[in-house]
């Protein structure tokens, strides 16, 4: 899946960092997958300062992302989670949009 710097950033916030082994196996492998490389700092010119991260909006074209059945399962019960406690954010939304179909 086509994943913007944002989205994989509110991606990997979303995750759980609790659950079954074989749960945290594929976030642990989803979060490896979501997470920027070495390249991508200077592709995107990354900042980090103050504990914020900046890039250029209009270099990001999005990189394709692997993501498999199951882990598209768990990213849509931890999006729903978050909608139905009713702490899912604004900048979320094209998030829960792209993987939260139907609803």
């Amino acid at each position: 899946m086509n994943l913007k710097l944002l989205d994989r950033f509110l991606l990997l916030k979303a995750l759980p960092k609790e659950g079954t082994f074989a749960t945290l196996k594929i976030v642990q492998k989803l979060k490896a997958d979501l997470a920027l490389d070495e390249s991508e700092y200077e592709e995107y010119d990354i900042k980090e300062e103050n504990g914020n991260i900046t890039w250029n909006p209009e270099k990001d074209l999005g990189k394709e992302i692997p993501i498999g059945e199951r882990a598209t399962d768990i990213i849509v019960m931890c999006l729903r989670k978050r909608d139905k406690d009713g702490i899912l954010t604004e900048q979320e939304l094209p998030v829960y949009e792209k993987f939260v179909k139907g609803d």
